[in-house]
């Protein structure tokens, strides 16, 4: 049989054990070829990010609202498995951004080593830049 002190030792390890109401404890997700969240960038239902090491999933349109600031406008998935390697896409073909040329939805173009992909039409907005014009695709292998 278990002694007094047994008994209590165990009582009193379990209430250190149990965690906190703060604490959750969430499943770890592959987060390869996920970007990191971005400001001033749109997501539409169904976008994954990255965000302090944990990927979510867009669950209606956003803009630059970080995912765990947005009422319902974000669930969470996971915290990420680490390592994450960067997404690497290929640019080949791809045009560099150019200022002056007035760019149709679904239209991507290379900008600073990056591949970047316009939703909407744009003309002059650098990829990157507060617009959110621009959504980021990857860094260009080639």
């Amino acid at each position: 049989m278990f002694s007094t002190t047994f008994i209590a030792a165990a009582v009193a390890m379990s209430s250190v054990l149990q965690p906190s109401a703060g604490l959750v404890f969430r499943r770890t997700v592959n987060c390869d070829n996920i970007l990191d969240w971005k400001p001033n960038t749109q997501y539409t239902a169904g976008n994954q990010t990255v965000f302090t090491n944990e990927l979510w999933t867009a669950t209606q349109w956003s803009y630059n609202n970080p995912p765990y600031d947005a009422a319902n406008e974000w669930s969470l998935d996971g915290s990420c498995s680490v390592p994450r390697p960067p997404v690497k896409v290929s640019c080949q073909g791809i045009a560099a951004w150019n200022k002056q040329t007035q760019y149709d939805g679904g239209s991507k173009v290379t900008y600073n080593g990056d591949l970047w992909y316009a939703p909407n039409w744009v003309s002059s907005n650098v990829p990157g830049d507060k617009s959110g014009s621009w959504v980021e695709e990857g860094v260009c292998t080639n």
